[in-house]
């Protein structure tokens, strides 16, 4: 299972700190060359994890 998320930011440090603090985690990281209104985009794919079924994060409901 892969995470993605995307990332606003107005200034290139606000996503440089944000990569580094994930560093270790990051898998790909692809920023945007348009601005949207006043923020630029970048998304962030995280590597692969082993996922605890006993996790503390909620998971999803399934819809029949």
């Amino acid at each position: 299972m892969s995470v993605k998320i995307r990332v606003s930011f107005t200034d290139a440090h606000e996503l440089d700190y944000l990569k580094k603090q994930l560093q270790s985690d990051i898998e790909n990281c692809k920023v945007s060359r348009e601005k949207k209104g006043d923020h630029y985009n970048a998304y962030i794919t995280l590597k692969d994890a082993d996922i605890n079924e006993n996790s503390t994060c909620n998971k999803p409901d399934t819809a029949i």
